[in-house]
């Protein structure tokens, strides 16, 4: 009954790590050359890892009787479709946003709107983890159509202040989704941590694919249009995907249910 609140609290640690690593970068080269930042992303990792080892494992929860799981299971593949397309859009959008920076003559502006994104994020998850979703499946397709919408309309926009309202918005749907997708896929194959290991590969499938086309759109003289448009087709057909995961969200209306 907390899988909610820890996914949101899991997905607001993700993004401060976005917003607090180019901070860092930037404070760095201000006083070092560009080789010691590398060097800090080397100690950063290194230093993850060795508390990554160090923790014991967690208590795996047993699997349910009959649940099947696994990438047999349509509401699981279904689930890994939207996180992968959901990252595709992220990489699409980051392409879009530094072409708009670029566009407007201020590349430097990107690093902001990578951190409005990010903080959007931060916010809308935290909101999420706060509350627990009585009809999960519902909730999921409109951030997804919310996001489509909001990247459409920053693709319309003109100018850095209505760009960054944009992002800053897209930001309070995609984390809550985040969040959200990631409850599903664990109440719907409790106890399988191979699902997960699928998620990542799923997650960093999308996001290549993603760059790559929207990089292949965007030419030298265009702006942020073409990776906001392909970014918010791409959050269309990840809530096209969503009725396909109705069964996914059962185990948590069995825990959430007495609440709505």
């Amino acid at each position: 009954d907390e899988l909610p609140a820890a996914y949101a609290i899991e997905t607001a640690g993700n993004e401060l790590m976005f917003i607090a690593g180019p901070l860092l970068v930037a404070a760095l080269l201000l006083v070092v050359p560009p080789g010691y930042a590398v060097a800090a992303a080397a100690v950063a990792v290194t230093l993850g890892t060795a508390v990554l080892v160090t923790v014991g494992p967690a208590a795996a929860r047993p699997a349910a009787t009959g649940a099947r799981g696994g990438l047999r299971d349509p509401a699981t593949l279904a689930l890994l479709g939207i996180a992968a397309l959901a990252a595709a859009a992220y990489g699409c959008l980051q392409i879009g946003i530094v072409a708009a920076s670029r566009s407007a003559g201020t590349a430097a502006a990107s690093g902001l709107l990578f951190g409005l994104l990010s903080a959007g994020a931060l916010a809308g998850s935290l909101v999420f983890g706060t509350r627990r979703p009585a009809r999960p499946g519902r909730l999921l397709a409109l951030l997804c159509l919310a996001d489509a919408a909001i990247l459409l309309g920053g693709a319309a926009a003109t100018g850095l202040v209505l760009l960054g309202a944009a992002v800053v918005a897209s930001g309070l749907a995609s984390g809550p989704r985040d969040a959200l997708q990631q409850t599903l896929l664990a109440a719907a194959t409790p106890g399988r941590t191979a699902t997960f290991a699928w998620l990542t590969t799923f997650m960093w499938a999308g996001y290549g694919i993603g760059t790559t086309v929207t990089g292949a759109l965007t030419g030298p003289a265009d702006g942020g249009g073409p990776g906001f448009v392909v970014a918010a087709v791409t959050a269309l057909a990840a809530a096209a995907l969503v009725p396909a995961t109705r069964r996914a969200g059962a185990p948590l209306l069995q825990v959430s249910g007495k609440n709505g």
